[in-house]
């Protein structure tokens, strides 16, 4: 498990044995609570927790320190990129030229279970 400064997760992991969708689908998320919460579900298994880390959800989650010792353009270009990411898939038009199809990437929220 990978924790935020936030309380919250940027790395989840569970054995597909001990794994309960409708535990993990009534975590607290979006709130300071999840990690708490997450390790309370894990309680009766070994964890292995990561190094904590920021938590960059937004714009203004980026290292306002690391932003600034870059070109302007540089940093306008890379706070314009993060409010807008998104999922890029390669595409072929129907000119058959390539191009990309871009959907936007949710940052906040349980992660989706397949």
């Amino acid at each position: 498990m990978g924790p935020t400064e936030d309380g919250g997760a940027y790395l989840i992991g569970y054995s597909k044995k001990y794994f309960d969708s409708k535990e993990f689908s009534a975590i607290s998320w979006q709130t300071s609570n999840v990690l708490i919460e997450l390790k309370q579900l894990a309680a009766t298994n070994e964890i292995y927790e990561l190094q904590t880390k920021a938590d960059i959800d937004s714009p203004t989650a980026i290292d306002k320190s690391i932003l600034l010792t870059l070109p302007t353009g540089a940093r306008k270009l890379i706070e314009k990129l993060v409010s807008k990411l998104a999922i890029i898939t390669p595409r072929r038009a129907p000119d058959g030229e390539h191009c990309i199809q871009l959907r936007p990437l949710e940052l906040r929220g349980p992660p989706s279970i397949a």
